[in-house]
């Protein structure tokens, strides 16, 4: 997909059920980074999302060290 033509498309939250806007500078950044699919959450429930992934790695990484 060529830059230009992109615009902000609004998605909803799979987590919130909110809509939440997917600007061009968001898209942009993800075609840097190689990433194909559009965002599933909305910034806050992202950031909820990776802060329980990060807690639960690391009781993982406890209980295996003990």
């Amino acid at each position: 997909m060529s830059e230009d033509k992109l615009q902000d498309k609004f998605l909803i939250c799979i987590d919130c059920g909110e809509e939440f806007v997917f600007d061009i500078a968001a898209q942009e950044y993800f075609i840097e980074k190689g990433w194909l699919e559009d965002p599933k959450r909305c910034k806050m429930c992202y950031k909820k999302h990776k802060k329980a992934q990060r807690k639960n790695a690391q009781q993982f990484e406890n209980r295996a060290h003990h």
